[in-house]
């Protein structure tokens, strides 16, 4: 369950790193939103924040993808993570181990089109002891993503 692997990753040194300044209004959803992101040291990725839709948020179907610089898939999850008022982690079928100062691309589509709550004011890098983890526009997002705003709010992390 998601609160056993957030209690272990936790246990282990790992923690979700929240990016949202502020949750807000509706944001269209014309096609995946993507943010790249880089690694200061290894780290397991485990999981994917989403969003609330503005309507219908019980039945939204969510997939989250993971690729790397050159656009390979690494996870592709599917996922109805059920009613929720705000950010809710969607964990990976196969969790990626992302090598440090190497770039990726998460991707999230919501199936159902319909519009979401989005974040603004968000952090460009969160950093935590000495691990550090940076975002920046990744050339996969087609709906507005970027490190200061979007639909991703955070990223459940276990550095290695």
């Amino acid at each position: 369950t998601l609160g056993g692997i957030e209690a272990f990753c936790k246990h282990a040194g790992g923690f979700e790193a929240k990016r949202c300044g502020e949750i807000t209004g509706s944001w269209g959803h014309a096609g995946p939103d993507a943010l790249g992101i880089r690694v200061s040291k290894k780290a397991v990725l485990l999981g994917v924040g989403v969003l609330p839709t503005v309507t219908n948020p019980a039945t939204t179907s969510w997939t989250v993808e993971v690729r790397d610089a050159k656009g390979s898939s690494l996870s592709i999850t599917t996922q109805t993570p059920g009613h929720h008022e705000g950010p809710k982690i969607i964990l990976l079928s196969h969790p990626v181990v992302m090598e440090s100062e190497t770039e990726y691309h998460v991707m999230t589509k919501n199936d159902n089109g319909a519009d979401t709550k989005h974040c603004q004011s968000c952090l460009t890098s969160i950093s935590s002891g000495n691990f550090t983890l940076d975002f920046f526009k990744s050339t996969h997002d087609e709906n507005g993503t970027r490190p200061s705003s979007g639909q991703i709010p955070s990223l459940l992390l276990l550095p290695i």
